[in-house]
């Protein structure tokens, strides 16, 4: 007989995933001031503001919308699931993929260098993220880490004392929130 371990870190995970996601969900005009708040401290960022190409990504209601990006910056490209595999492609209409999220319908791009915007639902100061659970995003950046700044985006209320990790996750190079920038040392 399999016995579930509650103990799992997939387990924990999940339970923080339950946890944290409703104190994310926001009044839109809160949203909006605190996403303000983001995008101001990311055009902050040299890197960010000198960047030839952002892999940025369109906001779940949970998230903070940096939607306007993708609709005024011409470097940056949004992420779609071709296959099992995820690929940054040109913003153009955008229709709902088979996980449910808003994708580009636009060409796939090869970039140099770039910096990508990754959705937060938790991070810890060693800078380790929890996202939806998919692992997507920990396999595009583990096989494009070289050329690759990462910055996670999320509320202040998603910075907690300490996340579980795996050998499979991937850390961040910055979190940006609406009152901080933190860096990985």
């Amino acid at each position: 007989m399999a016995s579930c371990n509650i103990g799992s870190i997939p387990h924990q995970k999940a339970q923080l995933r339950k946890d944290i996601l409703p104190r994310l969900r926001k009044g839109e005009d809160e949203r909006r001031i605190l996403s303000e708040a983001i995008v101001e401290r990311l055009c902050s960022l040299d890197f960010f503001s000198d960047a030839e190409t952002i892999l940025s990504f369109y906001p779940l209601s949970s998230e903070p919308d940096i939607s306007h990006l993708a609709h005024h910056d011409k470097r940056v490209l949004l992420p779609r699931i071709d296959s099992s595999e995820m690929v940054f492609a040109s913003f153009g209409r955008l229709k709902k993929g088979r996980l449910g999220f808003m994708e580009p319908d636009g060409d796939v791009r090869d970039y140099g260098s770039a910096v990508i915007l990754v959705p937060l639902i938790a991070f810890d100061h060693r800078l380790f993220r929890l996202g939806r659970g998919g692992g997507f995003y920990d396999r595009y950046i583990s096989s494009h880490r070289e050329k690759l700044t990462v910055v996670g985006v999320g509320y202040d209320e998603s910075l907690i004392p300490s996340l579980p990790n795996e050998d499979h996750d991937e850390r961040l190079s910055y979190a940006v929130t609406p009152s901080a920038i933190y860096r990985r040392d």
